[in-house]
C-alpha cells in the first residue's frame, strides 16, 4: 500500500511539474497565453499599391520583393538605362494600369536579408539638409520634395527604406524589438506629413519622421504587454490612427496629441486588420472569430457585422482556430465597397448599402494579404507561394447623396455638421445612420460583465 501510494505520488508531482513547465514555456515564448491563438504562417505574403496606382510590390519569397513600376519612363528618365531591370508582360487576366501604347512596365527583385512581414508605399517630403547625408540616395534633387517610398516590415524588427522609383535601399529604421507586423504612411496633405507608422510583437507601436531622416520621435503603449500589435492604419484627414492585435482590443488614437480616443472589444478573437473608410467616417476591422465589424469610431458605436459563417459561433476559443478566419481586407476608393479574404479559400466583395451578404464571392486558394487599386477597378491578391492574382472589382454609379456625404465628412469633422441647421433625417444619412436598420447583421457583443469592463476604460 506505501509503494502503491509512493509511486501515485511520485507520478501526480512529475505530471505537476510538466504542466507548469509547458505553461512556463508558452508565456515565456509568447509573452502571454492568449497569443497563441495568433499564429501567421511563414509562408504568409503580403502586397501593397501606391496612392496613384503607379507602383505595385509584393513578396514572391520569404525574403524577396518584386516592385512593379507601371509609370511611363519620360526623356530625362526615371528610371535610367544603366538600371538591370527589364520590360515584362504581367500573366494576369487584367490589364494594368494604363492604356498608353507608349508606356513601358517594369519589375525589380529586392533582396531583404529577412522574411518579409509588412509592405507600405508613401507620398514623403524629404529635408534637403538631410538628403545629401545619405538618406536621399537614389532618390534625384528634383523629387526631394515628393518623393515615393517604400517601407519594408521585415520579422528581424527592422524597417528598410526604398525608392520605389529607382528601387534603391535608402536607410534602416532600426527600433522594435519584435517582428514588425503592419506599416501605414501619413496621408499626403496632412498634419503629420511624411510620418510612418509601425506596429510590432513588442506591443508598441512606433512614429518615424521621414522628413528628419527616420528619426523616430514617439513610442505609443496602448495594448496589453506581452501582446501582439499586429495591425494599424491611419484615416484619410490624418487626424485619427487605429491598432488592434491580439488582446483583441481596437485603439482609436487622436492623432493631434497622440492619446487614446476610444478602446473597444468587439471580437472575440485576435484583431488581424483594419482600415478606415475614405472618407475618415467609419473604421472596419477583421479577426479570426470569423466575423468584420463596421465601427463608429466617433461615435464609439459598432454598426454592421460582416458574416463569412452562418451561423455566427456565440463561441470563439482564443486559442483555437476555425475554417473562416478573415485573414485581410481592403476598403475601395468609393467607400462603397470592402473586400475580405478568408480562410475558406473565398475572397468576399460587400457592398456596404446592402451588408446581408457579399455582393460577390471569388474561390481564391491560400490568400494571405489583398489590397483595393485606388482607381477602384482591380483588386491585388497576394497568395503564400508568392504568385499575384490581379482580379476586377464590381463597380457601380454613385449616388449623388454618397458623393455628397463622403464630401462633407472628408471635409468637415462631425462636431461642425452637428451644428448646421438639417433635417433630422439627413443628420441620421450623414452618420451612416442606414446601417442601423440591418437588424440580421447586428453585431453581437461581448457578454455584459465584459462590456462594463470594457466601459471603464473606454476613453481617456
Amino acid at each position: 500500500m506505501t509503494e502503491t501510494a509512493t509511486e501515485f505520488e511520485v507520478f501526480s508531482a512529475n505530471l505537476r511539474r510538466s504542466v507548469f513547465s509547458i505553461y512556463d514555456r508558452l508565456v515565456t515564448h509568447q509573452g502571454s497565453v492568449s497569443c497563441c491563438g495568433y499564429i501567421r504562417s511563414c509562408d504568409r505574403r503580403v502586397v501593397a499599391v501606391s496612392s496613384d496606382d503607379s507602383f505595385l510590390a509584393w513578396s514572391s519569397e520569404a525574403d524577396v520583393l518584386l516592385l512593379y513600376i507601371g509609370k511611363s519612363l519620360d526623356e530625362n528618365g526615371a528610371v535610367s538605362e544603366r538600371s538591370k531591370v527589364h520590360p515584362i508582360v504581367l500573366p494576369f487576366d487584367t490589364v494594368y494600369p494604363s492604356s498608353d501604347q507608349h508606356s513601358q512596365y517594369w519589375l525589380r527583385k529586392i533582396y531583404c536579408r529577412s522574411r518579409v512581414t509588412a509592405l507600405c508605399f508613401g507620398n514623403v517630403s524629404l529635408n534637403q539638409v538631410t538628403s545629401p547625408l545619405g538618406f536621399g540616395r537614389g532618390v534625384r534633387l528634383k523629387d526631394h520634395t515628393n518623393a515615393v517610398l517604400l517601407a519594408v516590415g521585415l520579422e528581424c524588427g527592422a524597417i528598410r527604406i526604398y525608392s520605389a522609383v529607382t528601387g534603391k535601399f535608402l536607410i534602416d529604421l532600426l527600433d522594435h524589438r519584435g517582428a514588425v507586423e503592419d506599416l501605414t504612411f501619413s496621408p499626403r496633405y496632412s498634419l503629420w506629413h511624411s510620418m510612418l507608422l509601425s506596429c510590432s510583437r513588442d506591443s508598441t507601436l512606433k512614429l518615424w519622421d521621414l522628413y528628419d531622416g527616420g528619426n523616430m520621435f514617439r513610442t505609443l503603449k496602448g495594448h496589453m504587454t506581452g501582446e501582439y500589435v499586429v495591425c494599424c492604419a491611419w484615416s484619410s484627414n490624418g487626424l485619427w490612427a487605429a491598432s488592434g492585435g491580439t488582446d483583441r482590443r481596437l485603439i482609436v488614437w487622436r492623432t493631434r496629441c497622440w492619446s487614446i480616443h476610444r478602446r473597444t472589444k468587439m471580437h472575440r478573437n485576435c484583431i488581424v486588420d483594419c482600415e478606415f473608410s475614405p472618407d475618415s467616417a467609419l473604421l472596419v476591422s477583421c479577426s479570426s472569430d470569423s466575423t468584420a465589424i463596421v465601427f463608429d469610431h466617433i461615435k464609439g458605436c459598432p454598426l454592421v457585422t460582416l458574416r463569412h459563417e452562418l451561423p455566427v459561433p456565440l463561441t470563439s476559443y482564443h486559442c483555437a482556430t476555425n475554417r473562416h478566419r478573415v485573414n485581410g481586407l481592403s476598403f475601395s476608393s468609393d467607400g462603397e465597397h470592402i473586400v475580405t479574404i478568408c480562410s475558406d479559400n473565398n475572397m468576399r466583395i460587400w457592398n456596404i448599402s446592402s451588408p446581408q451578404f457579399p455582393c460577390k464571392i471569388v474561390p481564391m486558394r491560400n490568400a494571405t494579404s489583398v489590397c483595393y487599386f485606388k482607381n477602384g477597378t482591380s483588386i491585388a491578391v497576394c497568395s503564400h507561394r508568392g504568385t499575384l492574382e490581379i482580379r476586377s472589382a464590381p463597380m457601380s454609379v454613385q449616388r449623388l447623396s454618397a458623393i455628397c456625404r463622403k464630401v462633407l465628412r472628408s471635409t468637415f469633422c462631425l462636431e461642425m455638421l452637428r451644428q448646421c441647421l438639417l433635417p433630422k433625417e439627413l443628420h441620421s444619412y450623414l452618420e451612416y445612420g442606414e446601417l442601423l436598420l440591418f437588424e440580421d447583421c447586428r453585431p453581437i457583443l461581448p457578454c455584459p460583465s465584459e462590456c462594463r469592463r470594457q466601459n471603464g476604460g473606454a476613453s481617456n
